[in-house]
């Protein structure tokens, strides 16, 4: 019995020390868990038509486009049986050119929805007379095709949020607006582009870097979009062999491109009576084979 019981007070005795020695150490410190951040994606939203616009039949509509700026946004939809594709027609010429709306018309009146985008403010003040939007919170063009991206993106966004996300979308891009979008398209964007007098080579990669000479052509490797490529033989603005360049690189590395070289043709094609008919059926054809079209 004297054998058990020391045994016992053995026992209680190493618990009193092991408890003593848990009481001495500092308490670990807790994790806490922060709640959960919550972020807002920016939304498209409608607003009221600019002043002195007087084309019928669109809703218009802002949406952020980077830190202050926002992107200015016209769209129209076909009375064609839905679902039907979209083009977004990128106006990157300082401003809202209203001009834009007539060709956007066409369009619709060919089946497709269509959204304008004013992607670029105007640096000069608009004679009223000129048909143009000042887009006056939009971002400035510097010539930069990192920004080029970012910026396109968010039109993109735009239009996806006007029109529905699960729109089927193809990006069309005159002049300079030709360039940025295949600046756009050269970074994996998947959205099939037409591109119509473009400059392809000879920009910048980033604004803090001006001297850095970056060509389209040079991007290819990660352009996956479909693309057709639309030039005037006769543009004095842009020379055709920038578009022809962008076509054998496209090629060389298995792009899915077409291409259409209107001999004697100037650098607006929409605007030449010789070519417009055929300008026209080739891009709503191209869309139509890449996204589908009713009927």
């Amino acid at each position: 019995m004297v054998r058990v019981g020391v045994r016992w007070w053995l026992v209680v005795a190493t618990l009193v020390a092991l408890l003593a020695g848990v009481a001495a150490k500092p308490p670990r410190p807790t994790t806490t868990t922060s709640a959960p951040t919550t972020t807002t994606t920016p939304r498209v939203a409608e607003v009221a038509p600019p002043d002195g616009v007087t084309e019928e039949g669109f809703r218009w509509y802002v949406h952020p486009n980077g830190a202050g700026p926002h992107v200015l946004l016209a769209t129209k939809r076909s009375t064609a049986p839905a679902p039907h594709p979209a083009m977004l027609l990128v106006d990157t010429s300082g401003g809202f050119n209203r001009d834009y709306l007539g060709f956007a018309d066409e369009l619709v009146a060919r089946g497709l929805d269509v959204a304008v985008g004013c992607l670029y403010t105007a640096t000069t003040d608009n004679d009223p007379e000129n048909r143009r939007v000042p887009c006056a919170d939009a971002p400035t063009f510097d010539g930069a095709i990192d920004s080029m991206v970012t910026r396109l993106d968010g039109l993109v966004d735009a239009t996806y949020g006007a029109l529905g996300r699960s729109t089927r979308l193809a990006i069309m891009g005159f002049s300079r607006g030709a360039s940025v979008v295949s600046a756009w398209a050269s970074a994996w964007r998947p959205e099939p582009v037409v591109l119509t007098s473009g400059r392809y080579e000879g920009w910048i990669r980033d604004a803090s870097d001006p001297a850095t000479q970056v060509n389209i052509g040079d991007r290819v490797a990660a352009w996956r979009a479909p693309a057709l490529i639309l030039h005037g033989t006769s543009d004095a603005a842009v020379p055709v062999a920038q578009s022809e360049a962008l076509e054998a690189a496209l090629r060389r590395v298995g792009v899915d491109v077409e291409s259409r070289y209107y001999e004697g043709a100037g650098h607006n094609l929409s605007g030449e009576p010789a070519v417009h008919d055929d300008f026209v059926n080739r891009v709503v054809g191209f869309v139509c084979a890449r996204l589908g079209c009713p009927g």
